[in-house]
């Protein structure tokens, strides 16, 4: 688990990646990436979130810590946070998600946009529409 930690933020998402491909228990590679997600570097964190993402359901447990992000001072982390929400359909970002449509940088607004569109409930949607014309 290591690798996870380590500083090459392309590394942590392809030893994630790998790892789970190659059966390591779920909730192994989830709390390796979880730890990466208070790493002092930027693109470790970008990542790590990126991957939680990308394994879906079974990184429910992250949405917590991932949410706790979305006002990080990097906008690289704010965007693959809000995208990794969108994958990880979780309807409790909803109001945090909609919060970041009105984020100063337009890389954030729009994975927001997306994210909402994943998620698609009925308060997602509801948002995009109310806000659609101030992002």
């Amino acid at each position: 688990m290591a690798a996870f930690g380590s500083a090459e933020p392309a590394w942590a998402i392809k030893a994630a990646a790998r790892t789970y491909r190659l059966g390591l228990e779920a909730a192994a590679v989830v709390s390796g990436l979880g730890r990466n997600l208070e790493h002092p570097n930027p693109n470790v964190v970008a990542w790590s979130a990126i991957a939680l993402g990308q394994m879906g359901e079974v990184a429910a447990s992250s949405i917590p810590s991932l949410l706790s992000l979305l006002t990080h001072q990097h906008r690289f982390v704010r965007a693959s946070v809000a995208a990794a929400l969108g994958k990880l359909n979780a309807e409790q970002s909803v109001a945090s998600l909609v919060s970041c449509l009105r984020d100063p940088e337009r890389e954030v607004r729009a994975a927001a946009a997306k994210a909402l569109l994943r998620i698609a409930s009925s308060d997602a949607l509801a948002a995009l529409r109310s806000t659609h014309r101030t992002w």
